[in-house]
């Protein structure tokens, strides 16, 4: 989120989003809505926004269930950084913008540019994805629900099973969502040679490197990058929310998706970031994934359904999907098989004392 020297405030893309929440609140019966019965959730970033409003003082009261869907580890994670030190990077981006940091307008300048010269200008996309503001956000949402400061509402939270798989070979996105632990990233792309993958992993987890390829081996850089990225930066993410609201005795539920779409991309891809969308009723023109399993949509659809009625995703003729207990072992699979299955806990742990250490801690 942009923040600045001259602006007391920052994290405007969640003030929208809360004020929306307060529009539901004081309006919605007038549309014939429920005001005590509200479902948030989202997708990729939409889902750290759905995290980020989970653990805000400012959302209490403001809905009742929340649906997590592959939310990236760093857009849930600000490293802790505050408003007042991310300024000095909206100063950085008007002068990378012609405008002088010593020219008290600077910032109304800016304000008068137009939003595609904005993104066009070096240094547009260098800002952090959530700021410690100690208003709408008092800690960023990994580090809220491991401390158990987040709201008391039930869960469905989950991750795809090949999420790195998307755009690995060129690296992007993932330069985004790993610049804050690894900024030297850029020189190992691509990816895709035994020597590249194997430079990346060291680079982005020293010492515990060793651990790391012992489980994602660079004999075979493509695949193992891929199982990597979707566990280091979607999975293991979820597993903190799930396993820390379990071991609390809170409502919640955690899936893993595993569906290939139709066609070549499922082939080559997976289950990659995405393309769960059309099996809970989300489909664009510009992102169409064939659907290959027509009753997993309905299973899926009615989860998602049930839930955001209820609380509760289940109902006759669906296998059952219980809420987690503590120390659970198991999450829910969505794919050609439905059902209970255990959680690879052995290789997601390797990332908590190392991305998840780096993100709550800080450089």
């Amino acid at each position: 989120y942009f923040a600045h020297p001259d602006l007391n405030a920052t994290n405007f893309g969640l003030y929208d989003q809360i004020k929306a929440l307060e529009w539901v609140q004081a309006n919605i019966e007038q549309f014939g809505g429920d005001p005590d019965n509200v479902t948030i959730f989202g997708e990729s970033s939409g889902g750290a926004s759905v995290a980020s409003l989970l653990v805000s003082p400012l959302t209490e009261g403001l809905f009742d269930r929340a649906i997590i869907e592959s939310m990236p580890l760093g857009l849930a994670s600000s490293q802790n950084v505050t408003m007042e030190e991310a300024a000095p990077t909206g100063a950085a981006l008007g002068v990378a913008m012609g405008f002088s940091e010593d020219d008290p307008d600077q910032l109304k300048k800016m304000k008068d540019v137009s939003f595609q010269e904005v993104l066009l200008t070096p240094g547009s996309d260098q800002f952090a994805t959530i700021l410690i503001d100690g208003d709408s956000m008092e800690t960023d949402a990994i580090t809220g629900f491991v401390e158990g400061e987040n709201h008391k509402v039930p869960v469905i939270v989950g991750s795809n099973a090949n999420e790195g798989g998307f755009q690995y070979n060129t690296g992007s996105p993932y330069p985004v969502l790993i610049a804050g632990i690894s900024p030297a990233f850029s020189q190992y792309v691509p990816v895709n040679t035994s020597e590249n993958y194997e430079g990346f992993v060291r680079q982005l987890f020293g010492s515990d490197a060793k651990k790391v390829l012992s489980f994602y081996p660079a004999d075979t850089p493509i695949e193992s990058g891929e199982s990597m990225l979707t566990d280091s930066f979607f999975t293991v993410g979820a597993q903190i929310i799930a396993e820390a609201m379990a071991n609390r005795g809170e409502d919640v539920r955690m899936y893993h998706f595993t569906q290939k779409p139709g066609g070549p991309a499922g082939d080559m891809l997976g289950a990659f970031h995405g393309s769960e969308l059309p099996y809970v009723g989300i489909s664009s023109d510009q992102y169409a994934v064939p659907v290959v399993n027509p009753l997993l949509v309905n299973q899926m659809s009615s989860y998602w359904t049930n839930f955001a009625k209820t609380g509760d995703p289940n109902a006759e003729g669906l296998p059952q999907w219980d809420s987690m207990p503590a120390s659970a072992s198991d999450w829910f699979v969505l794919g050609p098989e439905v059902g209970p299955a255990a959680i690879p806990k052995e290789k997601l742990n390797l990332f908590k004392p190392t991305i998840v250490a780096d993100y709550l801690n800080g450089p």
